[in-house]
């Protein structure tokens, strides 16, 4: 299953947030938050062709990222997104912020933000996320958020989804 390429990549508001598409422009400012396929850039020509790879998944209807910008500052402090495209109505969640940014509520109201794009937006029925075993805040994040855990990836990860809400 594939989604269409929005004519304007969509952006997303919280009451804290911006969550917009990321441009050349950006390149320098987000090196240590570029990670595609869960590997991070280690340098600018690799953050650039990382970008590349998800624009053309978003063009190509397989996934969409956004950088993560705080709106009173006007700036970038991560990214998250949907990756590895939408088989079956689903969609898998990846995320990243910056040290000096986490503990702060920020990550919640982005991921949360992409929930809800992704239930209204692109139809999903589930969403999955996958984390280090030793990655605790994140585990946390999914918790709050109401993903369940079920189970362990080939290499270790663990698997967390989360079902849309039922109707009233």
């Amino acid at each position: 299953m594939r989604h269409r390429a929005y004519p304007v990549f969509p952006e997303l508001h919280t009451p804290d947030l911006l969550l917009r598409e990321l441009s050349a422009d950006d390149l320098e400012g987000t090196l240590d938050l570029t990670f595609y396929d869960g590997q991070p850039a280690t340098s600018l020509p690799m953050a650039q062709r990382m970008l590349e790879v998800m624009a053309r998944d978003y063009r190509l209807g397989n996934g969409i990222h956004w950088g993560v910008v705080l709106k009173a500052t006007n700036t970038i402090v991560g990214t998250c997104g949907f990756y590895r495209g939408f088989a079956h109505g689903g969609g898998e969640i990846g995320y990243v912020l910056r040290d000096a940014y986490r503990g702060r509520g920020i990550m919640a109201q982005a991921v949360q933000a992409i929930i809800t794009f992704g239930w209204h937006e692109l139809h999903l029925r589930q969403i999955t996320a996958y984390c280090e075993p030793d990655n605790h805040a994140s585990q946390a994040l999914l918790r709050k958020l109401h993903f369940a855990p079920f189970g362990t990836t080939d290499d270790g990860l663990l698997a967390f989804r989360l079902l849309p809400p039922a109707p009233c």
